[in-house]
């Protein structure tokens, strides 16, 4: 499953797929996670590099093939209803919106305001107003991440900090979140476990929901315009995090987030971005890596398979993509989403073909 956001408009790094029925699948088949995207509310960031570059896709919440939910960055809600645009069900102000199964689901507004719905989004109620993440913000901007673990347990991070609803969204906790730290990537392991990223290159660990956070900093041996964006866990209890454009180095923890030290996996290019990394738990893991060329040449996908936990890895595939994306999840060994600033394509080849499903600017299928 996939999910995006973080600090104010000005800073354009994520976005959020989401796909909650994927789920269930995914631990009854090959169990797949994804990181820091988990759930399929998967956190990208955008490529340009560009801090007033904000992507025309804010946020993406796929329940299935044929139920997408879409927040572009003017604020609309755009459902994508088995390859048919709706009307939007909100024109303006959307900043968030997320769905644990075909009929549950919320949306956060730019003033706070939140929306549930129990019908598949064909009505919705105004349950709360979320508080203000910081002193001094009064709105909810792009990007932003918000995640449900399950009906009662949620989570949204932006900014400096994260809230946390134990009844369905009706009220919120500020956590006890480190200042000064920009959040870039977060994975829900449980109701009260959560990883979290920074763009200080730090990783944050809480096992009782956010009373009290384990701090540790990354060796920095990245480019500058990288930083951590992704944590996924092994069936071993490893941690590996991943980062943007970090040639093809992950982070590894085999004590719990106490120690880290680098893994540099088979992939070779001029601009290497990581998109997605995940482990099942039969110990299968996949790490996804997008290639981008100079010049003209297609952006290119590499896939990198393991089958004993990440303890070595093979290259199955490198295949063109029809796009440059911001995320690449799958739901399973086969089928998966790629996530790009304007546009949604989808595989059931593990990534040989792409077919593209939704186009902002044509608004339908490309």
């Amino acid at each position: 499953m996939t999910t995006a956001s973080r600090n104010r408009s000005e800073v354009s790094r994520a976005r959020e797929v989401r796909s909650p029925t994927s789920k269930a699948l995914l631990l009854g088949t090959l169990g797949f996670v994804f990181v820091l995207f988990v759930s399929l509310c998967a956190c990208s960031s955008n490529e340009r590099g560009s801090k007033s570059y904000i992507p025309a896709l804010a946020s993406v919440c796929i329940v299935d093939r044929s139920n997408i939910w879409i927040v572009s960055n003017k604020g609309e809600l755009i459902h994508l209803d088995n390859g048919r645009v709706a009307e939007p069900k909100f024109t303006n102000d959307v900043v968030a919106v997320e769905f644990i199964n075909k009929d549950v689901g919320w949306t956060l507004m730019r003033t706070g305001r939140l929306l549930k719905t129990r019908n598949g989004g064909m009505d919705w109620e105004e349950i709360a107003t979320v508080p203000p993440i910081s002193k001094g913000m009064r709105t909810f901007s792009y990007p932003l991440y918000m995640k449900f673990a399950d009906r009662n347990i949620g989570w949204i991070a932006a900014s400096t900090n994260i809230l946390r609803t134990d009844d369905g969204g009706q009220t919120w906790k500020v956590s006890n979140f480190p200042t000064a730290n920009i959040i870039s990537g977060m994975t829900i392991v449980n109701r009260s476990e959560l990883w979290a990223v920074a763009y200080t290159a730090k990783v944050f660990h809480t096992t009782d929901g956010g009373e009290n956070w384990d701090v540790k900093q990354l060796s920095v041996s990245v480019p500058d315009e990288s930083y951590p964006r992704s944590v996924a866990i092994d069936q071993t209890g490893r941690v590996w995090v991943g980062s943007l454009r970090s040639r093809s180095i992950l982070d590894v923890s085999n004590d719990g987030g106490q120690t880290w030290s680098e893994r540099e996996l088979p992939v070779a290019g001029e601009i290497i971005q990581l998109s997605a990394i995940q482990f099942a738990p039969d110990g299968t893991g996949r790490a996804a890596f997008t290639l981008i060329s100079k010049g003209d040449a297609p952006t290119r996908l590499v896939i990198l398979d393991s089958e004993d936990n990440g303890e070595t890895w093979k290259m199955p595939l490198d295949a063109k993509l029809p796009f440059r994306p911001s995320e690449i999840s799958f739901v399973n060994a086969a089928e998966g989403y790629l996530i790009g600033a304007s546009a949604i394509a989808f595989t059931s080849d593990a990534g040989v073909t792409w077919q593209t499903i939704f186009s902002i600017n044509t608004g339908s299928k490309g």
